[in-house]
Order: structure tokens, then sequence, then C-alpha cells
């Protein structure tokens, strides 16, 4: 397989299976409580098609940013609606077993030799699943947003504010500080999830998805005795990309107080309350430019990984996806199969188009 006849495909884990996305579209496979394996296709146009200057560079990393965190919370929902209805199912078969037996003890005492007939379960909606609306989906979404930004931006400003490092008189210490901290949150908050059982489960469906691209962009079959002798790293990974913008971070937003002072000479003269909230604002904007600029090195480093300058910028990252990927079991690696076998079928361009996090 050339590079040419290669479709650029990434993805992520969702509850007990994988999400595919290929340049034009997006499927999720789940497997059942009965170890079959469901595929469903998500809705899925993205903005860069329609608007042409959204896929520029320094543009596109934004916009896929974005597509990406909105794909994952629908696939999420998808899966969960999944898990939802075994859930239901299993506590009807439960409820059913529990009034025949009670048939069964009442046919017993009276000496009825008449087998009690087991009721057919009847197609009533799930009393769980509750299909997510557009509204739902919306507030998940913000509350991502809101949480992360709190926990890796708010949360180490405040303790580096708060451990006597002033931004204002020496912005250099001040960010490498604040890094240190974000670091310290990042793998803190990474590692005390792989330690629930369900983390886990998704750590090693990544493992599997990234098992599967790497296999297919290597040309090989795509079944599961080819896909296990893949790594479950891959550069392209988000969790590369989010250490990317942590580390960038540190030298980008050093320069923060020196563009608002430029713009606005008076800042200083606010009450210190204020001073920080602008300051924290402006950080937020630049987390704009940092998204751009990562998503470029990202392609950079996937473009040119042969290269030993690229597998040292890489590096960091893949260290990092011994926390986020663990070793999947064969069915785990079906079911990344099912999902990236899926986009791939209705795709009729088999060109690389854009760089998809996996």
């Amino acid at each position: 397989m050339t590079e040419k006849n290669i479709c650029n495909v990434g993805g992520q884990a969702v509850i007990e299976g994988v999400m595919m996305k290929s340049p034009n579209y997006v499927s999720v496979a789940v497997r059942k409580s009965d170890k079959k394996i469901i595929v469903k296709a998500v809705p899925y146009s993205s903005a860069s098609k329609k608007y042409k200057i959204l896929s520029w560079p320094f543009v596109r990393g934004i916009v896929t940013l974005f597509e990406m965190l909105i794909l994952g919370i629908t696939s999420l929902t998808i899966s969960a609606n999944e898990v939802l209805d075994d859930i239901d199912d299993t506590k009807d078969e439960n409820e059913e077993d529990k009034k025949v037996k009670q048939n069964e003890k009442v046919e017993k005492s009276v000496n009825e030799k008449i087998k009690p007939n087991k009721k057919v379960k009847a197609n009533k909606p799930s009393k769980l699943k509750e299909e997510l609306s557009v509204l739902s989906i919306t507030f998940m979404i913000i509350f991502s947003l809101v949480f992360g930004i709190g926990l890796f931006v708010v949360a180490p400003y405040a303790i580096t504010v708060l451990l006597g490092f002033h931004e204002e008189k020496n912005s250099l210490m001040f960010n490498f500080i604040d890094g240190i901290i974000k670091l310290f949150i990042f793998f803190a908050y990474l590692l005390a999830m792989s330690l629930m059982k369900d983390v886990r489960t998704v750590f090693q469906y990544h493992g599997a998805e990234h098992k599967a691209v790497n296999c297919y962009e290597a040309g090989l079959k795509l079944n599961v005795e080819n896909c296990q002798k893949f790594s479950t790293k891959n550069p392209r990974c988000g969790t590369s990309f989010l250490l990317f913008v942590i580390l960038l971070g540190v030298l980008v937003f050093s320069f923060v107080p020196l563009i608002v002072t430029t713009i606005w000479p008076n800042i200083i003269n606010l009450e210190l309350i204020w001073r920080k909230l602008i300051l924290i604002s402006a950080r937020l904007l630049f987390l704009f430019p940092l998204a751009a600029i990562s998503y470029e090195f990202l392609k950079m480093t996937s473009k040119f990984s042969n290269y030993k300058i690229m597998k040292m910028l890489m590096l960091p990252g893949m260290l990092v996806q011994k926390i986020t990927t663990k070793e999947p079991t064969n069915e785990m690696v079906e079911v990344a199969i099912k999902a990236i076998e899926d986009v791939l079928k209705k795709e009729k361009k088999w060109v690389k188009e854009e760089v998809a996090l996996t």
C-alpha cells in the first residue's frame, strides 16, 4: 500500500468501543454484552470543506480541535447509550426470571402440572437510555471546556500566585513554575484516572485504536494477528498534542504580560484581582494560537517521523502514552478493526487530506 492510496484516519476510545474518523466519515464500533459488535455512523461534515480559509495552516488546527471535541462527546454518547441498553435488557431479563420462578412456586404448591409460559419481552422503551439532545451535548462540551480550563489554566496560575511569584515582575520564572505545576496536575490526573477499572478498559481500547491505525498505515491486512504486532503508541495521539500545548505554553505565556501592558499601559494601576483576571483572560485567548502551533507540530512530526530529530521531539508524548494506552485484548482489537473498516469502505478518495488526532 503506497502513501498515495492511504486514507488518513484517526480516532479515540469510547465506552466499550472505538471511534474512527476518516476525511469524510466517522464510525463508532461498540462491543455489546452479548459479544456482538455494532457499528454506527456519526454525522460529520468538516467546516474546512465548506470554507477554504478554515483549512489554511495555523487555522485548521483550531478547527480540528473543536471538531474532534464535538465528535468525541457525540461518540461517547452513542457508546454510553449502547451500554445503557445492555443494562436495561439485563434488568428486564432478571425481572422476567423472578416472575417465572414465582409462578413455578405457586404451581408447585397446588400440584399443577402445567408449565408456566414465559412471557415474551415486549419492545418497550429503555428506562435508563435517554438519547441526548443537541442541547445536552452542547452542555457537555461547555462543561468539558470549563473543567479543562479550570484544571489546567486557572488552577496552576492561582497556585503560582499563592506561592509568591509575580507574573509582572518576572514573567519567565512565573511561567516556568506555572508550567511545572501544570505538568504535575496533568500527570497526577492521568495516573489517578488509570487506577480506575473502567478507565483502564478505555485505555485498552485506546491502545486497540492505535494498533489498528498503525497496522493500516503500515499497509498490512487488517486482522487481529497483524494489529497485535504493532505498538499501542501513535505520534499523532491527542495526549502528545496536550503535552506539547503545556510545554509550548511556558514560552508563549511568558510574553503575555508584555503584550498586555503594551496594549493597555494603565493595567498596572488596576487592583490586583482585576489585573489577574485580565491576564488569565489573555492566556485563554492565547490558547488558540497555541493549539494551532501544536497541531502543525503534530502534522510535521507525523510527516517526517523517520528523522532522528523528529523522533526526539516525539519522545515525551510517546512516553506519556504509556499511561493513556494499555495492551488490548484480541476482542478489543476486533472492535477497532470494525470501526476503521467501516470508514475505509465508505471513503472513495484514498488521499491524505488532514492530520487526524488518534
